[in-house]
């Protein structure tokens, strides 16, 4: 299963405004789910950063499979998140 992670925290400008453009794309992409975690719910949410080698947010994961198979780090204008989510689907990256 195809999922789209964004990993925000709270006081982030940034996080608030990729979650906006992420609003705008997702109608595009119905097979897509969408998860958003904050890095201040806890300590399973920090594993998970852990785990997948988040160093920066806004971070925004595409994931299949339970593997990361690629992350954009900070502000995307809806057009850009758009091509990049194409393309990763297009090209079925494992």
């Amino acid at each position: 299963m195809d999922k789209l992670v964004l990993i925000s925290g709270s006081g982030c400008a940034g996080c608030t405004s990729l979650h906006m453009e992420v609003r705008k794309v997702l109608p595009s992409f119905p097979d897509l789910r969408f998860e958003e975690y904050s890095i201040d719910q806890g300590e399973d949410v920090k594993r998970m950063v852990e785990s997948f080698r988040i160093d920066k947010i806004p971070a925004l994961l595409f994931v299949r499979n339970d593997r990361k198979i690629a992350v954009a780090y900070g502000y995307q204008p809806a057009e850009v998140l758009s091509y990049w989510l194409q393309d990763i689907i297009r090209n079925k990256t494992v």
